[in-house]
């Protein structure tokens, strides 16, 4: 069976963070929002009463600079952490082939790395399809992504891969 469409990617690191952006958990962003919002609201709370009592605004100072450096590091720290961590997870488990073909057929997309088979899809199993500057990041069950390289066709295009995900 011939595929309608292939597309070749070689994941980079930057590529690979680009990806995993696009798709991080957006209920983890608005508790982390959330809890930002909570902190602020105390950290106000308690300047009003020191103001409203006489006390000491210092001490609330360093609380607020402690509270601030951990919502940095529960927003951008640990996401970029987990990215790494991911990245190089893949690397480990790909004995260091990072670069993907997917084959698109009228049903289900073939992964391959090199040559050898890694995975097929229905695309029944596709979720979401998120854009971003130089890809295309399918989200499908069982937690697995599929990135597609704008720029990466070999044959075909991405109407066509739509076209088909969009028919099954």
């Amino acid at each position: 069976m011939k595929p309608i469409a292939e597309n070749r990617i070689e994941i980079t690191r930057q590529l690979f963070d680009e990806g995993m952006r696009a798709v991080e958990n957006k209920e983890y962003k608005k508790l982390a929002l959330k809890v930002a919002l909570a902190v602020l609201l105390i950290t106000a709370a308690a300047a009003a009463y020191l103001l409203h009592t006489g006390g000491s605004l210092i001490l609330l100072a360093g609380e607020g600079v402690f509270f601030a450096a951990m919502l940095v590091w529960v927003a951008f720290v640990l996401p970029k952490n987990k990215r790494k961590s991911s990245y190089q997870a893949m690397c480990r488990k790909s004995n260091g082939t990072l670069s993907r073909t997917i084959c698109f057929y009228s049903d289900h997309m073939s992964i391959l790395s090199g040559e050898e088979m890694m995975i097929t899809i229905p695309y029944q199993d596709v979720l979401e399809w998120h854009e971003t500057k130089h890809l295309w990041v399918l989200t499908c069950r069982e937690k697995t992504g599929v990135l597609i390289k704008k720029d990466g066709f070999i044959t075909g295009n991405a109407d066509m891969v739509k076209a088909a995900m969009n028919h099954s």
